[in-house]
């Protein structure tokens, strides 16, 4: 991560890191959109469709913004909000308004760039592997491994309830266990919202 997040910070645009899976996934604010198109452009970088774009035909529903995607020196992807697929096959949804709200608290700062707080990085993994992707891989797996102390947290536990209701004790348990392959099926016959 060198040039593009440094210049955007020269903006002064907010930014926080909430995945690196394929590149760099970060949330910025709404009225930041123009300042970072430009901020591509002054970089000579080159815009990208989105691996789920609406040329793709996906849906972005109830106010979800279709993210801002940028090749150059490496991948990213800039989100007005953090973004969970539905089960409806091509709908994108914003996770809960809380869960957006607490994305900007407490960042981490690592190495000079700004990351999401590992709650919201915790929380919206749990989403993309069950809404999205429909599996736990092994760079998931180690990720909650190497963070399980994240499962005690109270407010983690009431942010996922947002998310997955009823099933949210489930869930936890499953990954308490390490019971990942489970997940996915467990919370698709779940009746007992």
């Amino acid at each position: 991560m060198d040039t593009f997040f440094d210049a955007i910070a020269r903006e002064r645009i907010e930014y926080r890191i909430f995945a690196e899976d394929h590149g760099y996934e970060a949330l910025i604010r709404k009225q930041d959109v123009d300042c970072v198109r430009n901020v591509v452009r002054s970089l000579d970088f080159q815009f990208e469709n989105y691996e789920f774009s609406s040329d793709k035909g996906y849906v972005y529903r109830y106010g979800m913004h279709e993210p801002i995607s940028v090749a150059g020196d490496n991948q990213y992807s800039f989100f007005c909000e953090i973004p969970c697929h539905s089960l409806t096959p091509y709908n994108i949804i914003p996770l809960e308004k809380r869960i957006q709200d607490y994305a900007w608290c407490d960042p981490q700062d690592i190495a000079g760039y700004m990351y999401s707080n590992i709650i919201t990085m915790y929380l919206y993994r749990i989403t993309n592997c069950v809404f999205r992707k429909k599996e736990f891989d092994d760079n998931d797996q180690i990720f909650f491994q190497n963070n399980r102390q994240v499962l005690s947290n109270s407010l983690l536990k009431e942010l996922l309830s947002q998310v997955f209701y009823s099933y949210t004790d489930q869930l936890m348990k499953y990954i308490d266990n390490r019971e990942y392959q489970s997940i996915v099926s467990s919370y698709i016959k779940w009746k007992d919202y």
